[in-house]
Parts: C-alpha cells; structure tokens; sequence
C-alpha cells in the first residue's frame, strides 16, 4: 500500500524531511518514506510543489500538469473524518485534507506519462472508477467542468 501527500513547502519543516524523522523511517528514492505501522509497512511519497512552479512554469507541459494538478489537489481538499477500528475493538478517529474527485483525477491522468504499463493501468482504472462510481461522478465532472482554462499565454491562471 501506498500514500501519496502533496506538500506545498509552505511550513517551517519540509513534510518529507518529518517524515523521514520518524522512529523506523526508511528513506526511500528519489522523495519517499517508508513508515512502520502495526499492519506492516506503508510507503509514503511526498509529491512537493513550489509556489514557483505555478507562477514561472516550465516550458515542459508534463511539469506544468504536474505542478497545477497536485496544488489544485492541495488546495481544494476537504476535511475527513476516518474512525479505525482495532483488533482490541477500540477504535482511533483521525481527521485529515484529502483530494477531491476532480483534482484526483487531473494528479492520475498526469502521473500516466511517466509509468509503467502496470502503473498506468491502476491509474486508468481509478479514474474509470472515479467517472463511474455514482457517489463520486456528479462531483468529478462539475470540478473538472468549473476548473478555469489555461492557455501556454495565460499559464498559470491564479
């Protein structure tokens, strides 16, 4: 299992660099750690997306893509409330930003060029999954619908 974090190097502490402190973190190539948890271990990669790569974008669009899908993922997460249940049948409640549909989407489709075939099929499928899962679909296609339109003249739009 993996994680993905989107961290816009706004706080004092870079997120990989805290994670990377944790007791039994494992560094991982090229910006990723891997966390010890009673259920084995969880990869995390920290996607990191400077203020600069919106304001002066690259000339490549794979970095332009990947820059303003990951800070529109950011930047439009909304709180969850997710309640584990442990195997003590006590529980732990855990309140965390995570991506809406829409941004999901735009991260996955941007992450397909640089993967490999298997790679690229688990992305596929979870946008297919996002598209055609009734709960998520009329969300998806109206924050895909309402993100502003960007030309390489007006690149970023802010």
């Amino acid at each position: 299992m993996d994680l993905d974090v989107v961290d816009r190097l706004r706080g004092h502490l870079p997120q990989l660099e805290l994670l990377r402190a944790a007791t039994g973190a494992e560094p991982v190539d090229p910006t990723a750690v891997l966390l010890p948890t009673r259920f084995g271990p969880v990869k995390i990669d920290v996607l990191e997306v400077r203020q600069v790569e919106l304001d002066r974008p690259r000339d490549d669009p794979g970095d332009r893509l990947h820059a303003s899908a990951h800070a529109w993922a950011h930047d439009t997460a909304t709180e969850l409330t997710i309640e584990v249940l442990l195997t003590d049948h006590s529980s732990v409640t855990v309140t965390t930003l995570v991506a809406e549909p829409g941004p999901l989407i735009a991260m996955k489709l941007q992450a397909v060029m640089n993967r490999s075939n298997d790679k690229q099929g688990t992305d596929l499928l979870d946008i297919v999954r996002l598209l055609f899962d009734p709960a998520t679909r009329p969300t998806a296609l109206a924050q895909i619908t309402a993100s502003p339109r960007r030309s390489p003249t007006t690149w970023p739009c802010t």
